[in-house]
């Protein structure tokens, strides 16, 4: 196989590494939700603490690139180390995380900050009226019907609609219809 075909895949997707990495690889997400939100402060951190994008730390233990898009733009920035996120970073959360890894301990993936996954910061904030999920309660134009009216699986979805109006007929003068 011709050198040229396996560096098209190998330089393509992240998961290849073309150079040796550190027992902690980070991959630093440099998208535009990562950068709008402080990915640039983190890529100092990287720089102070681990050295030039690329280069193994004389130590082994760490290495860092940055990368595209890893999909947690909601939680943004993050970085990826070895096969684990760690989200909603602060060049002081980044610091901490490093830290941990360089003394031994395995730092909580996911997001740093008071959120479950992907969801709000504080918590739900929509569905969370709680008349919407009540028999009786009646929100925002909510049709109250008991279980016999209810719609059925399988049943049309307009089983309870009104008829769609017919179309007026067309007036006989108009040139539209020939």
């Amino acid at each position: 196989m011709a050198k040229i075909r396996v560096l098209e895949v190998a330089t393509f997707y992240t998961m290849f590494n073309l150079s040796p990495v550190g027992r902690y690889h980070v991959q630093l997400c440099g998208t535009t939700p990562c950068m709008l939100r402080g990915s640039e402060e983190l890529k100092k951190v990287c720089h102070r603490m681990i050295g030039h994008e690329g280069e193994v730390t004389a130590d082994g233990a760490f290495s860092w690139v940055e990368v595209e898009c890893l999909g947690a733009c909601v939680n943004a920035p993050m970085a990826q180390i070895n096969a684990d996120y760690y989200e909603d970073l602060t060049p002081e959360i980044f610091t901490r995380i490093i830290n941990d890894f360089s003394n031994g301990r395995a730092p909580k993936p996911g997001p740093q900050i008071d959120r479950i996954n992907s969801a709000p910061v504080g918590g739900p904030t929509t569905l969370i009226d709680p008349s919407l999920f009540t028999a009786s309660g009646k929100s925002g134009g909510q049709i109250d019907r008991t279980d016999d009216e209810a719609k059925k699986p399988g049943a049309a979805a307009n089983v309870h609609e009104a008829p769609m109006p017919t179309p007026p007929a067309a007036d006989a003068t108009d040139p539209r219809r020939n």
